[in-house]
């Protein structure tokens, strides 16, 4: 066997070049097992990031059901999610160009058909998410946006009876069956038909901070369809609400935490609760999470696989777990299993459960968990990185300034060709993701990989304000994003540094959306302290964002500093709108930054990108700036990616003056 060639760390040539890295199919999402088939919808970068549904046929090949021209995903919320239902012979889907349903049969030859309007009676363009359909196959009930030129949309539960696969089809506007609330979520079906369940939320609150469980009696006949007795009966006050799910008996199943008197109370976290002859009952006392935040909708974390028998994904500080759940007794047993990140749970034969899971190796797979805890594969991407080559995450609870803690993920550089030189330390990047309420976890990801196997260090960071931790960890940054986040990170680093790991005059820091806000703060209020940072459609002036963003998060950063938006005075240098912004302390930056940007972004607009690049113009800041056409928040195109990351590379290389390989 070859010896390891001694290279600088940092210079090493990684096995994932970018070109290779995004020119395969996403891992596969939302896995459904229908009529004895698995389907599965899969992201192609290669194909201008269009989303398709595939089936797996018996002999173990792939089907492409989603034609070309089409592509499912929805722009409710703007972050969308799950948007399609499998029912009979056939497929309903949001169609991302028009944003219509449109029925197609399961046959990749047939053509989809439009089952709503372009424009809605009132002038509006409506788009839609988290379908469901009856059993009988002739009631489509989901979330209806509806977009307007002028005013923001108006968001509903809605539905529209379906005529069979026979008769002719003449688009049809949806009927409303839930409005009033700011949002709407989760239209779950009781088995029967009879009942409707759903979530519900207003301003200012995010879904996280409070939300409420409705459910209501569904009229569905020949006259229409209409809802009676709708009653809130979980949620709302200091508590949200999230999972639900009525079982087989009738029982309705959901998640839920609260404010609580200390992080240890089993309140604090979302614990599965049951709603039955009208009371609720707590059903599981972990100190753990079966519930995440609202961002996308259809990521199921928990399913019945048998009367009052649930299997749930468990989240604490070391990963995600599956777990069974006896709903009488509350007993929870872990399934061994090698995953540490688990989602979109639906079940399957047998009482099976179809899921989608990847472990510290092993990229994002449709695996199924049988009735015996068996768990086979049924959908793997192809290995790209030897076993001896993937960094395995290092769990870090780290001491804060302020006395607390907070929690990150340590990645050692890796690789079977390549040592460091002797006597010396691997730079390191700091990662730093969106949100600020979502998460890292020790699951393989293979951008994470590809700095490992350039002979970087990866500091992935969980500051407070994340979730996977608890309630109170979660709601520690509401009135602190852009101080403590940003304190988090440097002590990450500090801890890091004091362990002797890296080497402390080569650390780099990136970041997307809030995480891009984050690096933008963390070069502005620590400076020097990082040699470069990269900017993915992060933010830079937060009163700018607040004139342009979206419903959804409208209200989202007033919370997360501590102070309603009022335009007359976001700018005066009191504000906190202005205070948090590194918009008006880029002169304070002493380290090079890469922006990237997408020209359609709705959440974090362009405007917000080009008044960065105006700025640090001004002040002179080494810099680079990126805009991509047709791109929106979140880069798809395979193009896109592989160029933003050969740049960021380069970038990084210069800034920490590393040559070429074995330089």
């Amino acid at each position: 066997m070859t010896s390891p060639r001694l290279a600088p760390f940092g210079t090493w040539e990684s096995p994932l070049a970018p070109a290779t890295l995004f020119a395969r199919p996403s891992p596969p999402m939302y896995p459904t097992l229908h009529e004895g088939r698995i389907y599965w919808l899969e992201g192609r970068a290669q194909e201008g990031g269009r989303v398709v549904l595939v089936r797996q046929e018996p002999d173990g090949g792939e089907t492409c059901i989603t034609p070309p021209g089409f592509n499912i995903r929805t722009r409710v919320h703007e972050y969308g999610g799950r948007c399609f239902v499998l029912t009979g012979d056939s497929v309903v889907f949001s169609n991302f160009a028009d944003q219509r349903l449109y029925r197609q049969r399961l046959d990749p030859e047939a053509a989809p058909i439009a089952l709503t309007p372009e424009r809605n009676a009132d002038g509006s363009h409506a788009r839609y998410a988290d379908l469901r359909m009856s059993v009988d196959g002739r009631l489509l009930v989901f979330v209806c946006e509806r977009a307007y030129a002028d005013t923001p949309p108006i968001n509903a539960i809605s539905a529209l009876s379906v005529v069979g696969d026979a008769d002719p089809v003449q688009p049809a506007e949806p009927v409303d069956l839930v409005t009033g609330p700011d949002f709407v979520a989760s239209p779950e079906l009781s088995v029967d038909g009879r009942r409707i369940a759903w979530l519900q939320w207003s301003h200012p609150a995010m879904p996280w901070d409070r939300s409420e469980l409705a459910v209501a009696e569904l009229h569905h006949s020949a006259d229409g369809v209409r809802l009676v007795n709708a009653t809130v009966v979980a949620g709302g006050g200091h508590c949200s609400v999230c999972q639900p799910m009525f079982g087989r008996d009738g029982a309705l199943y959901f998640v839920m935490d609260c404010d609580a008197a200390g992080e240890a109370d089993a309140a604090n976290f979302w614990n599965v609760h049951v709603h039955s002859g009208g009371d609720v009952r707590r059903v599981t006392s972990e100190l753990a999470e079966f519930g995440e935040p609202h961002w996308v909708f259809g990521s199921r974390r928990l399913v019945e696989v048998g009367a009052g028998q649930l299997v749930a994904v468990r989240t604490d500080a070391e990963g995600d777990r599956l777990v069974r759940i006896d709903a009488v007794s509350g007993e929870v047993a872990p399934v061994p299993a090698p995953f540490v990140e688990l989602s979109m749970l639906s079940a399957a034969a047998g009482d099976g459960v179809l899921l989608v899971a990847a472990s510290a190796e092993r990229e994002a797979a449709v695996v199924q968990l049988h009735a015996t805890n068996a768990v086979t594969v049924v959908k793997a991407p192809a290995p790209v990185l030897a076993d001896a080559d993937v960094s395995v995450a290092q769990s870090l609870r780290y001491p804060t300034r302020d006395g607390g803690f907070a929690h990150a993920f340590f990645y050692a550089p890796t690789s079977t060709r390549y040592q460091g030189l002797p006597g010396t330390r691997p730079p390191m990047l700091v990662v730093v993701h969106g949100g600020p309420t979502a998460r890292s976890s020790a699951a393989f990801n293979i951008v994470r990989q590809y700095w490992t196997t350039l002979g970087y260090a990866v500091l992935d960071v969980n500051h407070r304000g994340s979730s996977g931790y608890g309630r109170a960890y979660r709601q520690r940054l509401r009135g602190e994003w852009g101080e403590l986040d940003v304190s988090d990170i440097a002590d990450a680093v500090a801890q890091v540094v004091r362990d002797e790991r890296v080497d402390p005059e080569k650390i780099c820091i990136r970041g997307a959306s809030a995480g891009g806000y984050t690096v933008l703060r963390a070069l502005t209020v620590h400076p020097g302290r990082f040699r470069a940072g990269a900017s993915y459609y992060g933010i830079g002036s937060l009163i700018t964002l607040a004139e342009l963003t979206h419903k959804f998060e409208a209200h989202y950063v007033d919370v997360l500093i501590g102070e309603a938006f009022d335009p007359a005075r976001a700018a005066e240098p009191t504000s906190r709108y202005r205070s948090r912004s590194p918009l008006f302390e880029m002169d304070r930056i002493e380290s090079a930054l890469i922006l990237f940007q997408g020209d359609e972004d709705k959440v974090v607009p362009v405007a917000v990108a080009r008044e960065v690049v105006e700025t640090l113009e001004r002040n002179r800041v080494e810099h680079e700036y990126v805009e991509y056409k047709a791109e929106g928040h979140g880069f798809r195109r395979a193009e896109t990616r592989i160029d933003a990351l050969e740049r960021e590379t380069a970038f990084f290389r210069r800034a920490l003056g590393l040559d070429a390989v074995g330089g």
